[in-house]
This record gives structure tokens, sequence and C-alpha cells, in this order.
């Protein structure tokens, strides 16, 4: 098997390099993974396509708007030119219907995709592929988080009678901005010792802003606001030390859920409308299975909604929706055994 992956968004580029090195360990040593991590790639189209056309299985990422999956979409149509089976992995909800794929849909051999819900709906888009429920290998990690939630809010300088609000950045500055000015707006209106209450903004990895772009809201929010590189502290690293996650259809939603902290789904307006130009809906898988709350651009609504989480025992049901929605597996691993052998059989093996 001549084994080659192309993703240039930071969270499939992770989860197929889990995989690309589970490969690797298991002997078959001629595997290529072309990934981006967010940035721009360093292969030139020349190069995937040399690599792309001498392979036997092509596995391609679903990236989050047409101009970052250039790559991807040029490796399908190499791929297809010369008859090599090819597929791709859709790594959260949702992500199978970007309309940017639309013309590879009836094209591709195989999809992967996270659940059975997803599988069902994936197969009206993608009539000819195979669906496989593979899961997604870096959500079983999601499960055992590197540190305890002692040990994270000691080297945030955090104490136990602290609230944390941990909001997880997107590329876009406006909606990063608006979503921020919605939070910081909404716990102004705690009670008036705000010294207690902080918002921690992890800074997306492909977010092509400095820090210096959210001066302002650091500057002049009435609570503490901290703007986190991943230099600094890792956006996942950090879920374990906070009381909520106020966030808008991130994965580190999804991480939080794993880990049974309280997740808000705050849109607003804007994001909204970018989560329907990327899923063709305009909602979030994660409000739809309970296991987050979810508001949409009412500050009142979101000031209510981080007091019944945190101080009148609105987490416990959430949590219980999050323990059946998001059972821990028994096994690491699964994700990365499903795909393997599926990939396998698509080479020829």
């Amino acid at each position: 098997m001549r084994l080659v992956m192309v993703a240039r968004d930071v969270a499939p580029a992770n989860a197929l390099e889990s995989l690309f090195a589970y490969i690797r360990e298991s002997g078959v040593v001629d595997t290529h993974g072309i990934f981006g991590y967010g940035k721009p790639f360093d292969a030139s189209l020349d190069a995937i396509n040399n690599s792309v056309g001498s392979a036997t299985v092509v596995l391609l990422g679903m990236s989050s708007s047409s101009s970052l999956s250039r790559e991807e979409l040029f490796a399908a149509e190499v791929a297809y030119k010369f008859g090599i089976p090819f597929g791709f992995y859709s790594d959260t909800f949702g992500t199978f219907r970007r309309p940017w794929f639309e013309n590879y849909r009836e094209k591709a051999n195989f999809l992967f995709v996270i659940n059975e819900d997803e599988a069902r709906s994936a197969k009206e888009l993608f009539p000819k592929a195979r669906i496989v429920v593979s899961g997604n290998p870096l959500w079983e990690n999601f499960f055992f988080p590197k540190k305890t939630r002692k040990a994270v809010r000691g080297d945030l300088t955090f104490t136990d009678d602290d609230r944390v609000i941990l909001c997880p950045g997107g590329k876009n500055l406006t909606v990063n901005l608006l979503h921020l000015g919605g939070v910081i707006e909404a716990v102004s209106r705690m009670d008036k010792d705000h010294k207690h209450w902080y918002v921690l903004f992890s800074k997306h990895p492909g977010d092509p802003n400095s820090t210096d772009a959210y001066g302002d809201l650091v500057k002049y929010s009435r609570s503490p606001l901290r703007v986190v590189t991943k230099e600094e502290f890792s956006g996942s690293d950090m879920i374990s030390g906070a009381d909520v996650v106020i966030e808008s259809a991130s994965t580190m939603g999804i991480e939080a859920a794993c880990q049974r902290i309280p997740v808000i789904e705050y849109f607003s307006e804007i994001a909204l409308n970018r989560l329907e130009e990327a899923n063709g809906i305009r909602e979030w898988e994660l409000v739809k299975l309970g296991a987050a709350r979810e508001v949409r651009g009412n500050i009142t609504d979101l000031f209510n909604t981080i007091l019944d989480l945190l101080l009148y025992g609105g987490d416990k049901k959430l949590r219980e929706v999050q323990e059946r929605v998001f059972p821990k597996p028994a096994e690491l691993g699964t994700s990365l055994k499903i795909m393997t052998e599926v990939l396998k059989e698509f080479s020829g093996l």
C-alpha cells in the first residue's frame, strides 16, 4: 500500500497525522502525509501531483473554505484522473456537506464519518461512496486530559474560588470580536466585585491576526481578559481547568463535553451565517444532541445561562446528557484501526 494523505486545516491534519503514525508503526512505511496544520502547504501543486499520482489509495481532509481546500480538491482531481481510489475524512459534524466538495461527491470511493447519524445523512450526498463510521481518532483522546483541573489552574495562576470562562477563537476576526464582546458584556453584569471572574480567549492556531487585534477588548473589559496563544498554552490543554466553555461550533466544545465541562454555544448572526456557508445549516449538532446550551446573540440570555450553569445547578443535567452522548471509550485506537483496514482494502491488500 502506498497511502497519500492531504489535509490543510488544523483539526483534520492532526487527526490524519495520528493515522500516519499508526500506519507506519504497523509496518506500512510507504505512507506520505502532506499536512498544512492551518497554514499554507510547504509542498507545491506539482509535488502533490507527483505524490498522489503514484499512490495506491488517497485520503483527503475537508477543510473549512474553498480556498483552504484548494490542495485537497486538487489531489482529489489527480486521484480521479488516474483512477486511484480516494476518499474524504469528515472530521466533525456536517463537514461532508461543505459545498466546495460537491464535484467529488459522486466520484469518491469512500468517506469516513464520526457516527451513525452522520453516515445516514452522508449517504444522500455521497451515493456511490462507501460510508464508514470511523469516529474521530482525536476525540478518543478528549476523555483523557493531559493535566488535572488543579494543575491547569495552577499553571494559569487561578484559585479554586475563581470563575474561569474559556472562549475558543476561530480564524475570522469579525466573528471573534463579536463573540468576545458578547461574553465580556454578559460577564460585566455579574456582581459588582468582578475580580473572581476571568475570561480566557484561546487564539486559534490558524488565526492570522496578531494579539494586538484584541488589545482594546483586553484593555477595556471590566473582568480580566487574557488572550492566550498556542505558544503559551494550547486551548485543549486549558479545558480541564475551565468552569465553562463558551464557543461557536468549535471542536473544543466537543472536547469539553467529553470532559463533562459545561458548554454554551454562543452564536452572533455573523457566526450563524458563516456556519451556514460552511455546513449548509444554521444549527450545530452539539446543541441538537443536548450536550450544549445555545444562545443566539442575546446578551441577557447569555448572562442567565452562565448563572444557571455555574451557580444554580443547571450543569448537572447537561453533564448527564454529555455522558450519554459521548460515552468514554473502553479502548483507545479504535478509530485508527477502522480507518487502516478500510484503506488497506481499497489499496488491494
